[in-house]
């Protein structure tokens, strides 16, 4: 769940989430850092496989992506 601010709240049910990212070819998730123990507390056939990513806010989430796609350093952000 994504607040007014932003911020990346704990969400539920995330070995169905999991398996439907994985019927559908997905390899990696973006997650709730809420959500890490629930995440490391599946065994690792209810993981499929998928690397998670766990994050706070959806404002460092997207400074990340973008520094990701145009290679500039953001040393202020980071």
């Amino acid at each position: 769940m994504i607040t007014f601010n932003g911020d990346l709240k704990k969400i539920g049910g995330i070995k169905w989430k999991l398996e439907a990212a994985h019927a559908i070819g997905k390899k990696r998730i973006i997650l709730p850092e809420e959500n890490r123990d629930d995440f490391y507390n599946l065994s690792e056939e209810e993981k499929f496989g998928i690397t998670p990513f766990f994050y706070n806010n959806f404002l460092m989430l997207t400074i990340l992506y973008i520094h990701k796609l145009s290679n500039i350093v953001l040393y202020n952000f980071l």
